[in-house]
């Protein structure tokens, strides 16, 4: 299958994974809607509108374009093989989203007094607003989840995480208005919903997390290519062939100092005509080695590794 024809079988499978799981979501919420405004009633249901109005708006202030950069860097460090970066962007995401999340959840906490004597002119709703900051913090972890599992490709976990919010959304705020709650048990039962789901989809980011290989933050010895090329690490610069020439500058810790080579000119093209004439004995005498050994049927061995890489740190 071609490039194009792979990429439309993903998008599409995506699309529908992440489209069954918004109707069914959507199709819970709405039923629980009818249900819970039969329950509260007319009043009640919109102080219940009102506390909610307070936390979505201050929340348009916590989205500065990470989730975007969330889902465009994991699909495309995915996409160029650099997965053992992706673990980078997910922890630096979430972290921003907890961080600006925490403070908006604090700033909106502590203005519920003022917005609701003066702005709302409603002071009974102080403490739902209170209630009701919580959502803020909860709202970033699903958004920064929804734009993971997007990135990662992973729709499917999205919809089970906005399923699982939509059921305990429904259940838990009918329950509270049951038992006599009112708008109060309908607030605690949308924030309670919404931070389960957050820690749901942490649970599962965590899940896709374990399964990305580690960044390689050494200058120990390391192998790379399924074992089968090994990186020394760090190695020091001695031989008249890594110093350079007199009077060259070597790029060292950070900066360019002189080369402390004392090889002379004449020296290091003896080296650089060893190595040549070496390297054409070598390939003229390649064909009359590999004549010798193919009659002999397969190899008695295995080669383990193709070589071994030196890196010169600075």
């Amino acid at each position: 299958m071609s490039k194009t024809g792979d990429i439309a079988k993903v998008s599409a499978k995506g699309s529908f994974d992440l489209l069954w799981g918004l109707i069914v979501s959507t199709v819970i919420s709405a039923v629980g809607t009818i249900f819970i405004a039969r329950l509260l009633g007319s009043d009640e249901y919109g102080l219940y509108t009102v506390v909610l109005t307070v936390p979505a708006i201050i929340g348009i202030f916590r989205d500065w374009g990470v989730n975007s950069a969330i889902i465009k860097f994991t699909a495309q460090f995915r996409a160029e093989g650099r997965t053992n970066e992706i673990r980078s962007i997910f922890l630096t995401g979430l972290i921003f989203e907890v961080s600006v999340g925490l403070v908006l959840t604090i700033v909106s906490f502590f203005l519920a007094d003022f917005l609701a004597v003066s702005v709302l002119n409603r002071p009974t709703i102080a403490p739902l607003i209170q209630i009701a900051s919580l959502s803020i913090l909860a709202a970033g972890l699903i958004n920064a989840a929804t734009a993971i599992f997007t990135g990662y490709e992973r729709m499917k976990l999205n919809s089970i995480m906005l399923i699982i919010q939509g059921i305990i959304k429904t259940t838990t705020i009918i329950g509270l208005v049951i038992l006599g709650l009112a708008s109060t048990g309908a607030t605690i039962g949308y924030t309670v919903s919404l931070i389960i789901a957050g820690i749901i989809g942490l649970a599962l980011i965590r899940v896709i997390y374990m399964q990305l290989p580690k960044p390689i933050l050494t200058k120990q010895p390391y192998l790379i290519a399924g074992k089968m090329l090994c990186v020394t690490g760090e190695i020091p610069r001695r031989t008249a062939f890594e110093t350079g020439f007199a009077n060259h500058k070597c790029f060292i810790e950070g900066s360019w100092q002189p080369s402390d080579s004392s090889c002379s000119l004449p020296s290091l093209y003896a080296v650089i005509t060893a190595l040549t004439v070496s390297a054409f004995a070598f390939n003229t005498l390649m064909p009359a080695f590999w004549k010798a050994f193919i009659p002999l049927g397969p190899m008695p061995y295995t080669i383990n590794a193709l070589g071994c890489c030196s890196t010169m740190w600075s």
